[in-house]
């Protein structure tokens, strides 16, 4: 069969043309094309999300952050060590913020509520959601 190139602007002239019952059916079979997309799309949003939840600071970057904690509950903590603090603190509820956006969409992918996705990702405990 041979190719024929179109681009938007025909189709849509074409498709113009159709009779009523005609377009009705344009319209199912386009809107099933983009289903079938917007699912495979859906997958791999998901997966992207999944992924994205995962995300942290780094192991170092919590140890520091427990030991500044340490020394600000025992106030010994130095005007340097206190900024470095509240950045490294800003960094993490920046990584939440985005962690619990990522979730919000997952869930209105998925159907699930925020508490079973975290539980099936382990994001908490069961004990602890």
């Amino acid at each position: 069969m041979p190719q024929v190139k179109l681009d938007i602007q025909d189709i849509v002239r074409l498709v113009s043309q159709l009779e009523l019952k005609d377009l009705d059916d344009f319209i199912k079979r386009i809107t099933a094309v983009r289903e079938t997309k917007t699912h495979v799309d859906g997958n791999s949003r998901k997966d992207f999300l999944k992924e994205a939840v995962k995300i942290d600071l780094e192991k170092k970057e919590r140890q520091r952050l427990f030991d500044l904690n340490e020394k600000l509950e025992d106030a010994t903590i130095s005007e340097g060590e206190r900024k470095e603090y509240l950045a490294i603190v800003s960094k993490a509820r920046e990584i939440n913020v985005q962690r619990m956006k990522h979730l919000a969409e997952l869930s209105d992918l998925t159907g699930k509520s925020l508490s079973d996705l975290m539980k099936e990702l382990k994001l908490v405990s069961a004990g602890n959601a």
